[in-house]
């Protein structure tokens, strides 16, 4: 049976953190009006080798703001419509998904994330953080990531919805990816107040009806919203 988490008393100002071109980050943690920050980080560097983990980068990047006692949250992306967020070997076992990222048209090959065998692949990543981080006062809490940049959006662009499409996602798979991908995390982190990031969209598709899927609001908010509550209501994730 799963235990219910703390709920945290959530306020003031977090500054979202995921850019290497952000070197030095000391203006942010000794600002006076930054109360915390949530570090996303790429699953690919995190466990660039499967089994093979680099947390240190987690702890590396946590310091200078648990030395000025901000608030954290800690996230994983795992993957992104951009190269280079998913581990190269997870590519080896799971289907990916090839199209070109408008306005630049710049190349893009995405894993299908809603594929069954990404989320038992994942799941070594969740349960690490979990054994290492879930009973760590330093970190407030920890983001469900999901989709696009761990947010629960699973393609941005119209070209990467129609890709997913043309590949077989379907609101009904996606739906039982992140519900699934939440229970793992709630298994990982039974201590920890648990986020999940909702978005504008779910699918940039203007028009399901057109894509075989009739009935729903454009960008499918409405599947968006029906996964938000029953990870607060089933699982106990806030959103």
């Amino acid at each position: 049976m799963l235990t219910a988490s703390p709920v945290a008393a959530q306020h003031g100002i977090y500054l979202d953190l995921h850019k290497k071109d952000v070197a030095d980050v000391s203006k942010f943690v000794q600002h006076p009006h930054v109360d915390g920050v949530l570090l996303r980080f790429k699953w690919a560097e995190l466990e660039p080798r499967r089994g093979k983990f680099r947390l240190d980068l987690i702890h590396k990047s946590i310091a200078p703001w648990v030395a000025a006692n901000k608030k954290i949250i800690i996230g994983v992306m795992p993957t992104a419509q951009r190269n280079g967020f998913t581990p190269t070997w997870v590519f080896e076992a799971v289907p990916s998904v090839r199209f070109q990222r408008s306005p630049r048209k710049k190349p893009v090959t995405q894993i299908e994330s809603w594929h069954p065998k990404f989320l038992r692949l994942e799941a070594g990543l969740i349960a690490e953080l979990g054994q290492r981080f879930d009973r760590d006062d330093r970190i407030e809490a920890v983001m469900v990531g999901t989709g696009h940049l761990g947010f629960i959006t699973a393609a941005p662009s119209r070209a990467g919805a129609a890709a997913f499409v043309d590949r077989g996602w379907t609101p009904e798979k996606w739906t039982r990816y992140v519900l699934a991908t939440a229970t793992a995390y709630r298994e990982a982190f039974p201590s920890k107040t648990l986020y999940m990031r909702g978005s504008s969209l779910l699918l940039r598709m203007p028009n399901p009806d057109r894509s075989g899927f009739a009935g729903h609001r454009p960008h499918l908010v409405d599947v968006r919203d029906h996964i938000l509550a029953l990870v607060a209501t089933e699982h106990d994730i806030s959103v």
